[in-house]
């Protein structure tokens, strides 16, 4: 599911997270009441950030209660290990950037 970033404006977020897809490229979902949601520009593109401090900085307005950074591990598929996907790991970060 998609949200648009305007639409978040003056909205209680419960949980976003900063998705790290690899290669320094991070997409962001918020929860909502119907469930996880990526977050898009107001055309409908999906918000891609270069770093996560661009995206922190980007959406340092949204009201957003719990924070956290999102990456999966793809190195047991890299050296040939046949046991299932390790959970990813979350890390929780301050939100906003600024700390206010």
């Amino acid at each position: 599911m998609k949200v648009f970033i305007s639409s978040l404006d003056n909205v209680d977020i419960p949980l976003l997270r900063i998705r790290s897809l690899g290669l320094g490229l991070y997409t962001v979902e918020v929860t909502l009441s119907d469930g996880w949601a990526v977050v898009c520009d107001d055309q409908g593109e999906v918000l891609r950030f270069t770093g996560m401090e661009w995206a922190r900085r980007r959406l340092s307005h949204l009201k957003v209660r719990r924070a956290v950074l999102h990456h999966a591990s793809a190195y047991h598929e890299m050296i040939g290990a046949e046991e299932s996907r390790p959970e990813p790991l979350e890390v929780p970060i301050r939100w906003p950037a600024d700390g206010h």
